[in-house]
């Protein structure tokens, strides 16, 4: 029911002020500065043609001020970070009846001030562990390690990765480059470590190990390049670089309540995804996705990001 005129309706998540403040910190005058910035982007998300005139979707928009169990346990943790949660539920015929998909409908979740979402899954990524204080710090440092996939720039300081947008500072860079040193520096020190605890885990140190013996003079301060090989690392530029985010975000000199990234997550085959190619009423929901993604106002989310 693709053609179905739909609603559109917005929702702050309030937090228990004695929570927000045993929980973050948060004063009521940090928690109020900080609604409004929520509540903008919200309004951004509306004002995308797909959610402004919803067809065959009711489009439910929640925000709050999100706490993930991580918060606090890294050094850089001190900007609140912030939830925009957008529902399509999508409308359908079933049984000569006429309902919504309002469970597990097609939806995403924009994040503010949250890098913890970029460093998710990265390439170089290993567990933990919560119980060895050195290891979980180790495996900290080489999920820092990422190769973002850059399709397109959409404005100064709004790029489209592969899975997701990303909105900074459009002075400064996002990510700088590592070099091959550091990313062998930061394996070899996590796998000698593991080796401590298992002794199955040495067959890794030693491809880690074996590559590092490889390298030219020199070879250690060119910039590194995500390869496969036993460390998944070269020096030879293939388009993949490896970055790490740059230290200047983590600026302590913002306010607490400063807007300083956005991330949100698109549909990897959205720009591929013809809107022909959808059929039956259960993909509605899912083409309203790729259609909002691509509809993004790239403007009116840099206007968001708070700069000096």
């Amino acid at each position: 029911m693709a053609d179905k005129q739909g609603t559109y309706t917005f929702q702050y998540l309030a937090p228990d002020s004695k929570e927000a403040a045993r929980q973050l910190g948060m004063t009521a005058a940090e928690a109020a500065a900080f609604k409004p910035k929520l509540e903008r982007l919200a309004e951004v998300f509306h004002q995308n043609p797909v959610v402004k005139d919803p067809q065959g979707i009711d489009v439910r928009i929640t925000a709050r001020i999100f706490h993930p169990y991580y918060w606090g346990q890294r050094p850089h943790d001190y900007r609140y970070i912030g939830e925009v949660r957008v529902f399509l539920e999508y409308w359908f015929e079933w049984k000569g009846k006429v309902v919504k998909q309002s469970i597990e409908p097609p939806q995403f979740t924009a994040f503010v001030n949250d890098a913890e979402v970029l460093w998710r899954g990265g390439p170089y990524s290993q567990a933990g562990d919560k119980a060895d204080k050195a290891v979980d710090e180790a495996a900290a440092r080489l999920r820092e390690l990422l190769v973002p996939v850059k399709v397109r720039e959409l404005a100064p300081g709004v790029v489209l990765y592969r899975n997701r947008i990303v909105v900074s500072d459009p002075k400064i860079p996002l990510y700088v480059p590592v070099s091959v040193g550091e990313v062998f520096a930061r394996q070899l020190a996590y796998w000698r470590l593991m080796v401590k605890k298992d002794q199955y885990q040495k067959v890794l140190l030693d491809m880690v190990e074996q590559e590092y013996a490889k390298l030219k003079p020199g070879e250690k301060d060119m910039p590194a390049y995500h390869a496969i090989n036993g460390a998944y690392v070269s020096s030879q530029d293939n388009g993949e670089p490896v970055m790490r985010l740059n230290p200047v975000y983590f600026d302590r000199s913002y306010p607490r309540t400063a807007v300083r990234l956005i991330t949100i997550p698109v549909p990897e085959d959205m720009d591929t995804r013809m809107d022909t190619d959808f059929k039956g009423q259960a993909s509605c929901g899912y083409l309203r996705l790729c259609q909002l993604a691509r509809a993004h106002d790239a403007a009116a989310l840099r206007a968001l990001i708070d700069v000096k």
